[in-house]
């Protein structure tokens, strides 16, 4: 308390005056010898008053103290003590003036003190006050490890005790070191005075034992509890629920408190890596040399090797935990610096192998963390697979020249199968999260409920109950066992089964299953895809390839050389192609081409205009994409790991092209296999023509459709089912199986022809398919075409060959030789001549003759040649040459078509001067081709200047139908080709589909 009142203040200026203090070796503060030699200083009429926290000083009348030369002291006299809140020097801003006071707070001052107030110029004080202040004290405080009455003690462990004086004002005064402590009983408890600490001897969590501590008289006794150096604190973790797409409520008990007075308790939970349970499969970025064993479920070493093909960060942390089974192994680690996606006996190409370790038996766990900026590595052995003791380690690794850092270990002498050296858990430890669920948990017989948010779906979880307390300064803790879970998201399947609503529509399917999912919005992606045609040499798709078509999944062998694509890449496009690695162990480069290419079987093309570097593709289906700028001058190849979606492994851009107006895309298998094993292409795609539908909330599992438009007609597509939840963190997208359809053309098959006169004929046709159109309208058409008498030696259908008839088609083999029309060209005439490619691999060249050549040759030459056209390069498959003399008959054109019927020009010879030769006959010739049934093969003669149509006795329908087409005048004796017709009458571009033709004569 005060020793007199306190003065009335006008105005309160906080003091932050400096408060200096010189402290004797006896702990006394004393004033330093200033006032000696006082000269003059100013005049002040000031006052002051203290309490045990604070004190006031008043300014009543004289000079103003300037805060820049006056100088606050506080002397202490004799055992004073002074705790000022804040021992730094400090100074007052503003000028003392009289009618104002400043103040200051203290912690605790307690005994006689002096109060000064200098002025440092002179060295003379202003004023000096002294003052006895009383402290009372209102007990006495004593703790053991920061507890009291219970406190607890550890057996075998020192645990520090406190001594406080607890004043009336102010703070506590720790008095530790002037404490008597008496123990009750030693035979529990061993104290040390000079280490302030108390150690139990005796544990029994049912007995106490008193403990006084007495300072200046008074006193403060604790009992305290000796516990079991480790006491048996146990909790359980016993249930996940989810309860949503990201949350869960998790259930746990308190099993026993171990003699501890209360925990706190805590639901912990990581991420860990989902296995797929397959050693040879690199989905989950774990391939192993043993098999996949199951409690606890993992990857046998089997005395060799478990890879992780997923880089470890700068800056992450991530957790093995291993169960050393019955294999009496010691195991060690390699970094490498690329992945290793397939099993191997052998070592990988590591950048640094570590020292054995000898891991404890049973379970434990291997911490593998990269410093922040990826210089180092540190390598940590626990003995437990959560908490424990270090039992080895390796650290500061140097990684620093390397971007990717994979981790694999090695099993040293251990034994195979069930009892190897198993990897069970893989844990990212930078996502530990941790939520408490109880402070002071007492009670043993209830169960602790959680709910928990947050949760990624999709991802399994390890997720325990954890109890902590501090004891004696030691913390204690237990932890439950580990329950895992996985909120699934939804599933979902494209149904194989498309409904064509119209031309350019359709409607598609799918198939969900919710998972733990309330809701999700489903959508359909659809893209044009190619169609594969299956057969490897036939080039109708743009395809061909060195390697067989093989299913399962469809697509072109590469049989250690090449597949090409014989579809112009445009401008602009973006295509992608979609492989499966199979068992090949290749890897890949991609070849930019200037024109088509037929199957070599060679490693070399005469059409390179650029090869990319050297691809090493990832295992199982991965794609790239090949995109060409607008201005056609540079080409971009992207890899991706995934057939959709994924990252970018590798890629080459800015590939130089703009000298070449057509570019075609091919790849060669490098070091791959033959067969069924080979690097497969499974997949064209292009981009360009992506499309999604708007999309629908699903609330439950089961089947959904909805309908794409805007289609193109007489397109293939691959069409996938997707769900999206956005509102999770990270958005959970599911994807179908792509599946493909075509928006088919309508289907009508030439059925029959009957006579019905000299000079008619009815033909029957059927409408088989509408193909998606709502109207269509029915025609047959014909045209005088060239019947075959099935005779290569036979001049009677002005036909002969130098090889034989065969069927499936119809036609004239040319042996490496020729076939000869002897029926003469005429002025302003067009014919055409369809021929099938076979297996034959053949060019050839035209030859215009001046007279029949009625027999075959067997010769390369002929008499009668008076004109031999350039060597023609044909496309693979069935396709047509349309031959035309001009109105005044002086020239000839010659237009190659890569289809039968209509399709694109693939190559012409126009303007060939024939004017001097009132007869002109055709002739072609196989150029280096095959012999048989593999020969190039004319398969039919029209000609197309005499093409009529006829509508049917049925106009139009909106159904498919039988129907029948009537022809008239007709010339007897000649030959027809009869075609059933069907062209759309509900959309503005035209929609036209034929059947088959098939032949008509009438008899003289």
């Amino acid at each position: 308390m005060m020793d007199r009142g306190q003065s009335e203040s006008v105005g309160v200026i906080l003091l932050t005056a400096v408060i200096a203090l010189t402290v004797t070796s006896t702990g006394a503060v004393v004033l330093s010898d200033w006032q000696a030699d006082i000269e003059q200083g100013p005049i002040a009429d000031l006052d002051s008053e203290f309490t045990p926290i604070n004190m006031l000083l008043e300014h009543r009348g004289g000079n103003t103290l300037n805060p820049n030369t006056t100088t606050i002291r506080l002397v202490a006299a004799d055992e004073a003590t002074i705790r000022p809140v804040d021992a730094e020097a400090v100074t007052f801003d503003e000028p003392f003036q009289p009618g104002t006071s400043l103040s200051q707070e203290f912690d605790l001052v307690d005994g006689t003190v002096e109060l000064l107030v200098v002025h440092d110029p002179t060295n003379s004080v202003v004023y000096s006050e002294t003052h006895r202040i009383n402290a009372r004290v209102e007990r006495l405080l004593f703790e053991i490890a920061n507890r009291t009455d219970p406190a607890y003690v550890l057996e075998g462990t020192p645990a520090t005790y406190t001594v406080d004086k607890d004043f009336e004002a102010g703070v506590d005064l720790n008095v530790t070191d002037e404490a008597n402590i008496t123990v009750e009983d030693e035979s529990k408890l061993d104290f040390d005075e000079p280490e302030t600490t108390i150690t139990g001897l005796d544990p029994d969590p049912t007995e106490t034992t008193n403990v006084t501590a007495e300072v200046d008289g008074y006193t403060a006794a604790t009992e305290v509890i000796v516990l079991e150096s480790d006491p048996p604190l146990e909790v359980a973790t016993k249930s996940v629920n989810i309860t949503d797409a990201t949350s869960l409520n998790a259930d746990g008990k308190l099993v026993d408190l171990g003699g501890l007075p209360e925990v706190d308790l805590f639901f912990r939970y990581l991420p860990s890596r989902i296995f797929n349970g397959d050693s040879l499969n690199n989905s989950d970025g774990l391939v192993a040399d043993g098999e996949f064993h199951t409690d606890p479920d993992g990857y046998a070493h089997d005395n060799d090797w478990v890879h992780d093909n997923t880089p470890l960060e700068p800056g992450e942390n991530r957790s093995y935990i291993y169960d050393k089974r019955e294999s009496g192994a010691d195991f060690q680690f390699v970094f490498r610096d690329d992945k290793q996606t397939i099993p191997t006996a052998d070592a990988p190409e590591y950048v640094h192998l570590s020292e054995r370790f000898d891991p404890p038996d049973a379970t434990f766990r291997v911490e593998v963390s990269r410093s922040t900026d990826g210089s180092t590595a540190d390598v940590v052995v626990y003995d437990e697979p959560e908490g424990g003791d270090i039992v080895d380690d390796e650290r500061d690794i140097s990684v620093g020249s390397y971007t990717d850092l994979y981790y694999s270990s090695f099993e040293v002498s251990g034994t195979f199968g069930d009892d190897s050296l198993r990897l069970t858990a893989v844990e990212n430890r930078d996502e530990l999260s941790q939520v408490k669920t109880a402070d002071s948990a007492t009670d043993t017989n209830t169960t602790y409920e959680q709910y928990i948010t947050g949760i990624q779906p999709n991802r399994e979880y390890a997720l325990e109950i954890y109890a902590e307390q501090s004891i004696g300064g030691q913390q204690i803790s237990s932890t439950g066992n580990q329950i895992t879970f996985n909120i699934t998201g939804p599933t979902v399947e494209t149904v194989d089964s498309v409904t064509r609503t119209g031309a350019r529509s359709a409607e598609v399917k799918s198939n969900i299953k919710m998972g733990d999912f309330q809701q999700t919005d489903l959508f359909f992606e659809y893209v044009p895809s190619r169609i594969f045609n299956g057969y490897p040499t036939n080039n109708n798709d743009g395809l061909v390839a060195d390697g067989g078509f093989y299913t399962d999944p469809d697509g072109y062998a590469h049989d250690n050389n090449w597949v090409h694509d014989n579809t112009l890449l445009e401008p602009g496009e973006n295509r992608t192609y979609v492989y499966d690695k199979r068992d090949s162990g290749a890897d890949f480069e991609v070849i930019l081409r200037t024109d088509e290419q037929r199957p070599t079987g060679s490693s070399s093309i005469s059409n390179n205009v650029h090869t990319s570097k050297r691809f090493d593709p990832p295992e199982g289906e991965f794609r790239v994409e090949v995109n060409r700028s607008n201005d056609s001058s540079t080409l971009d190849l992207v890899v991706y790991n995934e057939p959709e979606g994924g990252e970018i492994i590798d890629e080459e851009r800015g590939i130089s092209v703009e000298s070449y107006d057509e570019i075609y895309y091919s790849t060669i298998e490098v070091l791959g296999s033959n067969g069924e094993d080979s690097l497969r292409l499974i997949g064209v795609e292009n981009r360009d023509g992506y499309g999604q539908t708007a999309g629908t909330t699903v609330t439950e599992s089961g089947s959904y459709t909805d309908e794409i438009t805007g289609l193109q007609y007489q397109e293939a597509y691959s069409v996938t089912a997707l769900t999206k939840n956005d509102d999770t963190d990270p958005a959970v997208t599911a994807t179908g199986d792509p599946i493909t359809f075509r928006t088919s053309p309508p289907v009508v098959e030439t059925v029959d022809t009957t006579r019905t006169g000299n000079t008619s004929a009815d033909v029957e046709a059927e409408l088989v398919e509408m193909g998606g159109l709502q109207l269509v309208d029915l025609y047959v058409r014909y045209l005088p075409s060239r019947i075959f008498n099935g005779n290569a030696t036979n001049n009677s259908d002005g036909l002969v060959a130098d090889g034989g008839f065969y069927s499936d088609p119809d036609g004239y083999a040319h042996d490496n030789f020729w076939v000869h029309d002897n029926t003469p060209l005429k002025a302003n005439k067009t014919r055409s001549y369809v021929y099938d490619t076979r297996e034959s691999g053949a060019d050839f060249e035209v030859v215009f003759r001046d007279d029949e050549q009625s027999s075959p040759t067997d010769s390369s030459r002929l008499p009668n040649n008076v004109y031999t056209s350039k060597r023609f390069d044909p496309p693979a498959g069935q396709f047509r040459v349309e031959v035309s003399r001009s109105t005044n008959s002086s020239t000839a054109d010659i237009v190659v078509y890569d289809e039968p019927k209509g399709g694109d020009i693939v190559d012409t010879e126009r303007e060939i001067p024939v004017g001097g030769y009132p007869e002109l006959y055709y002739s072609t010739i196989e150029v280096l081709g095959a012999d048989g049934d593999d020969s190039l093969r004319l398969i039919a003669v029209e000609n197309r200047d005499e093409l009529a149509q006829v509508r049917a006795d049925t106009s139009s329908t909106t159904n498919p139908t039988m129907y029948t087409g009537t022809l008239s005048g007709l010339d007897q004796g000649r030959d027809y080709g009869v075609t059933a017709v069907i062209e759309n009458g509900d959309i503005d571009s035209p929609i036209n589909a034929s059947g088959e033709q098939i032949g008509l004569r009438l008899p003289d």
